[in-house]
């Protein structure tokens, strides 16, 4: 949901941008690395927590 609604601000970011002087590709780029670095933190977190219910389940602490 919080990634929905970043993506959804990103023609505002935008706009910011290109008022403090950076253009649409500054904004682009700035959207990818912060899409690739959520999506990242999300799955690394899901796989932690699969390990440790793995880890629960079968008896090792």
């Amino acid at each position: 949901m919080i990634l929905i609604a970043t993506a959804m601000l990103g023609s505002i970011y935008a706009l910011f941008v290109e008022k403090i002087g950076g253009d649409s590709l500054d904004a682009s780029i700035a959207g990818a690395i912060f899409a690739l670095t959520a999506g990242f933190v999300t799955r690394a977190n899901r796989y932690k927590i699969w390990i440790r219910r793995d880890l629960y389940y079968h008896g090792r602490t």
